[in-house]
């Protein structure tokens, strides 16, 4: 493979680049990609996209699979890359490869649509700013809490327990869990019948599957949950 590519100085500014593991994959996309259509195994391949698998990814970056399933899901989450699975592989295309790696007159219409890319990415930062502040909070108020159910549940929301991701989505909302609205709520959770943890799985992945909206309030919103939604 020869060649170069372009790397703008504003990529430092990029939500994702702090994440280690999506920052090498972006990159190693970048520089996999095709900088024109051609044919592979008589498959099109356009410029601005591969042919590979999650496991030659894995290996090729000194990653597990996981990882490599968990960046690229990041990526996509935000529109930097889309994949689609086939027999024999899977297709990744960069997307707006032409803002990463144009040329000539091409440049001003990239540059104006790479700022705007950039603050949406700040919006974002400012989302990512929030959940960090949550989660030295929770530290925080773990620490200082006797109540072993709830140091349970906030681990649970850090991905310290059976999870091993964080709920990257909980973390992000207002009115997280201090001690005093975790005990109102389980309470509830014993009139009911109902398990908390459940409950945050459950919020979890509905704000997943409606990337993040719908929701504002943790504290309130699960205390609905406990009380009148999936009682069984």
């Amino acid at each position: 493979m020869q060649g170069w590519i372009k790397l703008h100085r504003k990529l430092i500014e990029w939500e994702w680049y702090s994440d280690k593991n999506v920052k090498a994959l972006f990159l190693h996309c970048l520089l996999k990609a095709n900088i024109k259509d051609k044919k592979w195994k008589g498959v099109d391949i356009k410029k601005g996209q591969f042919f590979t698998s999650t496991s030659s990814l894995a290996f090729e970056l000194d990653m597990t699979v996981k990882q490599i399933r968990i960046a690229m899901k990041k990526l996509e989450s935000t529109g930097e890359t889309a994949s689609k699975g086939a027999s024999n592989g899977t297709l990744i295309t960069v997307c707006n490869y032409d803002i990463y790696q144009t040329t000539g007159q091409v440049e001003g219409q990239a540059t104006g649509q790479a700022r705007g890319k950039l603050g949406a990415s700040q919006g974002q930062q400012l989302k990512n700013n929030k959940k960090e502040e949550n989660i030295k909070n929770y530290i925080l108020w773990s620490e200082k809490s006797d109540n072993e159910i709830y140091k349970y549940c906030i681990n649970y929301i850090l991905g310290n327990n059976e999870l091993k991701e964080p709920l990257d989505y909980l973390l992000k909302l207002d009115g997280q869990l201090t001690e005093e609205k975790f005990l109102s709520i389980l309470e509830v959770s014993k009139k009911h019948g109902t398990k908390i943890t459940d409950k945050l799985m459950k919020l979890e992945e509905t704000l997943t599957n409606k990337n993040g909206k719908g929701y504002k309030d943790l504290s309130k919103t699960l205390h609905n949950w406990v009380k009148y939604n999936y009682a069984k």
